[in-house]
């Protein structure tokens, strides 16, 4: 689990959100009808399977920080728990992932050659 309010802990998070969202639009794997968009359930369980679920709010605040950007689009709940039920992976969020544009505010773990 991430430790709360750590800026390079959140900005990694955002980074695997991002990840996440692609490497499920790539395979279709998710959401055949919408490749691009992910589940609240199948983002958060697969958080958990890596070893890598943040705290809730934690994880609400990088999902904003990501829609204000305009990397992803989110479908909030409106019933008042602040919580989503959705999220669709858009054109900056792929450039970002891809490297074709970066932002300090997001942060890819660096892959391990083998």
């Amino acid at each position: 689990m991430f430790r709360r309010l750590d800026p390079a802990r959140l900005r990694q998070l955002r980074g695997r959100v991002l990840q996440l969202l692609y490497l499920a639009a790539m395979s279709e794997a998710g959401n055949p009808d919408d490749p691009y968009t992910v589940s609240r359930g199948v983002l958060v369980g697969t958080l958990e399977h890596a070893g890598e679920l943040p705290a809730s709010e934690d994880l609400r605040g990088a999902l904003r920080v990501l829609e204000e950007k305009a990397a992803v689009k989110v479908a909030w709940r409106h019933d008042g728990t602040g919580d989503f039920v959705s999220l669709r992976l858009l054109a900056l969020g792929i450039d970002l992932v891809e490297g074709a544009v970066v932002d300090p505010g997001i942060s890819f773990a660096r892959r391990r050659d083998s």
